[in-house]
């Protein structure tokens, strides 16, 4: 069975509460998350996997250059398939455009860490990443992320 890879260094429990708020399900499918300091080996991930990953970390990109898995990258770089542009964190909310395949969505959620950097986008991108994968539209994903 394909499970969901992410390569990502923000908190695991983060991301996994965001991946619930986008699916809007208890039910999700078998995700493994790893930050850059669990990429000691490779053998934990079967072929068929599909591998999300922050295209900004050096170190990610190296180390799914040589893996024929599908994949897909995130960042704030203008070659990543999901690009964020105009963020904008305050205490209160969270908003970004988010630029996908030639167009652009605005994402608004709650800032429910109170942060105000911009490594929260990393982790909101994996959850929006695992919705895409699972066939949502990206609309519906930031009406889930707003609510």
């Amino acid at each position: 069975m394909t499970k969901i890879i992410i390569l990502c260094d923000q908190s695991k429990e983060r991301i996994n509460n965001l991946i619930m708020k986008v699916l809007n399900v208890k039910n999700i499918p078998e995700i493994l998350i790893l930050s850059s300091k669990d990429l000691d080996s490779k053998n934990f991930i079967d072929n068929q996997d599909f591998i999300i990953y922050n295209s900004d970390s050096v170190e990610f990109k190296n180390f799914i250059k040589d893996m024929e898995h599908k994949k897909t990258d995130f960042g704030f770089n203008e070659n990543a398939n999901f690009r964020a542009s105009d963020v904008n964190i305050t205490e209160e909310e969270i908003n970004f455009k988010l630029n996908f395949k030639g167009s652009s969505v605005p994402i608004w959620l709650k800032n429910e860490n109170s942060t105000n950097n911009a490594d929260e986008i990393y982790a909101i991108f994996s959850a929006i990443c695992v919705g895409v994968y699972l066939g949502m539209n990206i609309v519906e994903i930031s009406e889930n992320l707003k609510g």
